[in-house]
């Protein structure tokens, strides 16, 4: 038995969750369980499921700025970014079990 799964995205993560309950398995207690994208659901009421921020929102708007620059400009060289994953804990993981 795994002590924690990291899942594909939050809404895989969701499917975790409910196959451990439907087998008596607690998240956070029995079975760690991250997702990945940190999505409105991750922090729904009910779920608390810890997950990886991409820090969406910023990367949106740097990627728009980069596009819209690159219109006005095609002679410059291209631009790479990099943005800094964060992880947000809540309530689907704890200390693996002994």
């Amino acid at each position: 038995m795994p002590t924690a799964i990291f899942a594909h995205n939050d809404q895989a993560a969701l499917g975790v969750l409910d196959a451990l309950a439907a087998r008596g398995l607690e998240p956070g207690r029995d079975v760690s369980v991250i997702g990945y994208d940190n999505s409105s659901v991750s922090s729904a009421p009910g779920t608390s499921l810890t997950s990886v921020d991409l820090g969406a929102r910023e990367l949106g708007r740097e990627c728009m700025r980069l596009a819209l620059r690159r219109l006005q400009h095609p002679e410059l060289e291209p631009q790479s970014i990099a943005f800094e994953p964060t992880l947000v804990v809540r309530g689907t993981t704890g200390p693996a079990r002994a």
